[in-house]
């Protein structure tokens, strides 16, 4: 059996995101299969290793300006210099050195590394330690991790972000192995240039889905869009308000999520009426009940959103922008649609056409929770890290 060591930028109690939800899955797996498994994350301070599930811990205080854990926002001077010094951070780089002499693994999956930064890949190749970097999201070619900006998605990198990541171009050459979540996030990367010349796989994210399909929202209720996540302008939730407000059906939108305290008041103020809600922190699984189609009207590229899967496996079509890693999950007239990102227009003809029943949205229903049926096998997953492990260390051997 492997002693198995995973980095990410933060790790339960501190979820920011899906990211950390799936290194603790994977954590807990690899412990049932028999590996060591030991955990390496950021935090405020430096604390002593902990247990949790039978899984050790080790924090390590970061070295740069303030700990970004849903800390306030900072000031643009402060955002600046805290991502300069992320952008190879020297200190923390130190601070791995001496825990790698410590830990000494055998493997190491690098899962998001702001806060780390990139130089501690340099540490693994110092000291000879396989390892496979794995993807979530934008962070090697966008400080922002987004690669969105005044409304948009960018295209490809703009001028600060090519200066913020010239050390990641470098470092991202000698990773042995690229895991990336969706196959756009490894397309995104490979069309930007990074990564070159190294074995690149696709590895869909699974989770245990506790979600009871069976309880359907009541058949003679009026037909309800829902929208559930954070409340941003890069969500597209702008778009999907004017677009249901321009389709005129006599229909019910339920907009579930917090977020961007200025931005949701304006709209609650401009939108809110009897045909749309907004109803505030929401359980997922009880909000599909609710609801007949979930609607991700995002602007810019979600890596792998798991809102789409969940709504899927609940028995709930999705209408969905086509961006990112959207369309890996929704197929059009499948499962449910996809649409042009920010078309107003596309989209509130859309709601038109499903409330004058235009589509087979039987089908839609049918096809549902079977088409994200993968998604939901956790060691599917499993097995195919478990795989380019064994084929990275064999490699180095």
């Amino acid at each position: 059996m492997a002693n198995i060591l995973l980095i990410n930028s933060f790790y339960y109690p501190n979820i920011g995101g899906g990211a950390e939800v799936m290194v603790q899955i994977q954590a807990e797996e690899f412990l049932k299969r028999g590996h060591k498994v030991t955990i390496l994350c950021t935090g405020k301070k430096t604390l002593p290793p902990y247990e949790n599930n039978g899984i050790t811990v080790y924090t390590i205080g970061l070295r740069n300006i303030y700990w970004p854990y849903r800390s306030k926002r900072k000031s643009i001077i402060s955002r600046v210099i805290w991502h300069l010094l992320d952008s190879y951070n020297i200190m923390m780089k130190s601070a791995v050195n001496s825990m790698l002499v410590v830990l000494r693994p055998d493997f190491v999956y690098c899962h998001n590394l702001s806060g780390f930064s990139v130089a501690i890949l340099d540490s693994l190749k110092k000291y000879s330690i396989p390892f496979a970097q794995v993807i979530h999201d934008q962070y090697w070619v966008c400080p922002s991790s987004d690669k969105f900006s005044n409304g948009k998605h960018c295209d490809s990198q703009c001028t600060s972000c090519k200066l913020f990541r010239l050390p990641h171009r470098r470092i991202s050459k000698i990773a042995p192995v690229l895991i990336g979540v969706s196959d756009f996030i490894v397309q995104s990367y490979e069309q930007e240039g990074f990564f070159e010349g190294i074995p690149k796989h696709t590895v869909h994210n699974s989770r245990i889905l506790n979600i009871d399909s069976a309880i359907k929202k009541q058949e003679n209720s009026k037909l309800c869009f829902g929208f559930i996540g954070t409340i941003s302008s890069s969500k597209g939730i702008e778009v999907l308000l004017e677009s249901f407000v321009n389709s005129k059906t006599n229909s019910v939108l339920l907009i579930a999520g917090t977020g961007e305290e200025e931005l949701l008041n304006e709209l609650i103020i401009k939108y809110q009426s009897e045909a749309i809600k907004f109803i505030g922190y929401a359980d997922s699984a009880k909000f599909y009940t609710q609801i007949d189609y979930l609607v991700i009207p995002s602007l810019w590229p979600d890596t792998f959103p798991t809102v789409a899967i969940e709504s899927l496996y609940s028995g709930v079509p999705v209408i969905a922008s086509r961006i990112g890693g959207l369309p890996e999950i929704v197929k059009h007239d499948i499962n449910g649609l996809l649409f042009s990102p920010g078309e107003v227009k596309e989209l509130s003809e859309i709601f038109n056409k499903i409330f004058n029943g235009y589509y087979n949205t039987k089908l839609w229903y049918d096809n549902s929770k079977k088409s994200v049926e993968e998604f939901s096998s956790i060691s599917r997953m499993i097995e195919k890290y478990e795989d380019i492990r064994e084929s990275v260390t064999n490699q180095q051997t």
